[in-house]
């Protein structure tokens, strides 16, 4: 046996891997378990021959096909087994599954490209720290029909980032073979962003020392990407059984097993001792594991939504509300005063987005002048949203404070995935190991002429996430208040702001009032605040629910009604958009039965509807709701054609009286 080549060690964690991934099929066609499994048969070498090069530190991302991964990582075969079967005991308490591991600097997630960006922003926060550990993803050839990775890797080689690609070329994408899914090679898709790049044919583990060595080491001592791409192929199914594969084509390759390739560096009787201890090791988990179903996950429940604000966290004017004579501040202003202050005083707070270094400052200038004073905190990005926020992810895994901008909420639609299957599933997907406290501030609305795709009130996209916390701005609150708030969460936040906003002044508390309302704020987490007319004790005719800049409007036509019909109208600003704080809510409608709700987005599917069915829900009483939005079309950029389509005076004036003749 030639130590020095291949040890006993790894040989026995090539068995490993074999054997773990042949049982697994085994209990599932038996019955044992339920849902899918994608196993790593034939691939064994390469997590091996990665793993003999990985320190402590350096962080290890995987995908769908990640259990010879984690293995070769150094995680726990019987927490392994435990997982994929639902246990409370396995490494994620049973809530990941066979495609969603984390253990230590490992994670694993099932969609298709989407921890590329994730693991780039991981490595970068190892730039920032000055670390000397890298990251290292393992992406197979289907995956480079994705969209994001090329995003990605562009961003990699922009930011020189210490990230190793590993390209498992096995041929098929599920049942699709390369030749009919990918057109040119897959190198240069590496080279053409400037990422130096290997490229090998073999299923030596062997032969695979000697490129990952030279792959980590120029990763590790330049600290630049690279991209290792190892031709190989996988003797299993996609899943569990669903291979269409040519078998001439299958026979061919289990020739070239790189259990067979490693028989050649042992002795017969060292060889055949190593697999029959391997053999005996996964059969007596197995038997372990599934002989019951007595430890199934009971004992680790998923947390709902409304534990992520905390409770019993009583506002004051004084902290909630402007208090200042200069009424003429604006709300850029003001809120570019509150991300200066949040960089100055946190190193570990980072601005990142499209445009937002000077001189530029973003398109609405909320950014201006912060990276000429803080550089190293505000990273500008390539027009690429999807993978902007999966590097702040990333950044926010490894204890950073993302603040992204996305240029117009209309294209929020780009990072639907991001934040639907990564920001918001990381803590409650791995049993509550990472935090990921991204805030994605982004402008939403019309009345600005930019027409369809510029103009949209997209937030009701996002109200129904799990584990996504919605905040609205308003002109009312102190948003240094809101900021410091949404800080403490350590949860990934969306905040919504308004565009007409911007040059609006923020509205500061004289006397008690504001506009001549008097003010009343609720005991949420965040400021929910009630809005009435100076003087007037008498009963509330309506209450009118709003968030963001539609406050300004309610305020107009509640004074405008109370001039000219003597109705007096409640507005309560809220800004917490989801979780909706239900309590608060029900508590501002407990003194009136007629609600009016006004919102500048579409009235279908959104967050007055909601609202709506939690006040029926909620209130005891009989009451009567209205609802007024933007009409269920597109947004024109016309001026007459945007003001008939959006929210106005006249509109909502009518609805309140409409609302009380009805009841």
């Amino acid at each position: 046996m030639t130590d020095e080549l291949l040890s006993a060690n790894d040989l026995g964690l090539i068995f490993n891997i074999r054997h773990s991934e042949e049982e697994l099929l085994k209990v599932f066609s038996d019955g044992k378990l339920r849902g899918t499994t994608h196993t790593y048969l034939g691939q064994e070498s390469i997590a091996v021959a990665v793993g003999s090069f990985l320190n402590d530190e350096d962080i290890v991302v995987s995908n769908h096909r990640c259990h010879g991964h984690y293995l070769a990582y150094g995680g726990d075969l019987e927490k392994l087994f435990l997982e994929i079967k639902g246990s409370a005991e396995g490494v994620c308490k049973g809530v990941g599954g066979s495609q969603h591991l984390c253990y230590k600097n490992f994670y694993t997630n099932g969609i298709q490209g989407g921890m590329v960006p994730v693991t780039i922003g991981m490595a970068l926060a190892e730039k920032i720290n000055k670390e000397n550990s890298i990251a290292v993803i393992f992406i197979g050839d289907g995956t480079l029909g994705e969209g994001v990775v090329y995003e990605s890797l562009n961003i990699a080689s922009l930011l020189s980032t210490p990230v190793l690609f590993v390209v498992e070329n096995n041929r098929y994408a599920q049942s699709t073979p390369i030749s009919k899914n990918m057109s040119g090679k897959i190198i240069d898709r590496f080279k053409s962003f400037g990422i130096e790049s290997d490229e090998i044919e073999t299923n030596d583990v062997v032969e695979l020392y000697d490129v990952f060595r030279t792959a980590f080491n120029y990763v590790r001592d330049k600290g630049n990407p690279f991209c290792q791409i190892i031709n190989t192929y996988r003797l299993g199914p996609h899943s569990k059984g669903d291979d269409y594969r040519n078998k001439d084509e299958v026979a061919r390759w289990k020739e070239k097993d790189p259990i067979i390739l490693a028989k050649k560096y042992f002795n017969e009787d060292d060889y055949f001792k190593i697999e029959s201890d391997s053999i005996n090791l996964v059969k007596a988990v197995s038997d372990k594991v599934f002989s019951n179903s007595d430890n199934l996950s009971v004992d680790y429940v998923v947390k709902n939504d409304s534990t992520l604000i905390p409770k019993n966290k009583s506002l004051v004017d004084e902290v909630g509300l402007f208090i200042n004579e200069n009424n003429k501040l604006s709300f850029v202003k003001h809120l570019n005063s509150v991300l200066t202050s949040i960089i100055s005083s946190n190193r570990k707070c980072i601005l990142i987005g499209e445009d937002i270094c000077d001189p530029y400052g973003g398109a609405f200038k909320v950014t201006k002048g912060i990276s000429e004073t803080y550089p190293e905190q505000v990273i500008g990005m390539p027009i690429s949203e999807a993978a902007i926020v999966g590097v702040a992810n990333g950044l926010a895994i490894r204890g950073f404070t993302p603040i992204v901008e996305i240029m117009f909420g209309d294209f929020t639609t780009l990072i639907v995935d991001q934040v639907v299957n990564h920001a918001t599933k990381f803590n409650r997907m791995y049993a509550e190991k990472v935090r990921c406290p991204v805030i994605i501030r982004t402008p939403m609305g019309g009345y600005r002429g930019f027409g369809p795709t510029h103009s949209q009130s997209l937030e009701k996209l996002f109200l129904g996430v799990p584990g996504l916390v919605v905040i609205a701005a308003n002109t009312f609150s102190n948003q240094a208040f809101v900021w410091e708030r949404m800080l403490n969460i350590q949860s990934p936040i969306m905040y919504i702001e308004n565009k007409t906003m911007y040059g609006q002044t923020v509205k500061t508390i004289c006397d008690d009032l504001i506009d001549g309302f008097t003010t009343e704020i609720t005991t949420n987490y965040f400021p929910n605040i009630n809005l009435q007319l100076v003087g007037f004790s008498a009963k509330t005719d309506v209450v009118c629910f709003v968030y963001g800049a539609m406050a300004e409007l309610a305020m107009s036509v509640a004074k405008e009604i109370f001039i000219h019909e003597e109705i007096v109208v409640k507005v309560v600003v809220v800004t917490q958009l989801s979780p909706y704080p239900i309590n608060d809510i029900c508590e501002s409608a407990a003194d009136c039965r007629n609600i009016v709700i006004l919102e500048e987005g579409t009235t279908r599917n959104g967050w007055g509807a909601e609202l709506s069915a939690i006040l029926n829900e909620n209130v005891n009483e009989k009451i009567k709701i209205s609802r007024l939005g933007s009409e269920n079309t597109i947004i024109p950029s016309s001026e007459n054609g945007e003001l008939n389509i959006l929210p106005n005076d006249k509109k909502l004036y009518d609805l309140i009286l409409e609302n009380l003749n009805e009841l």
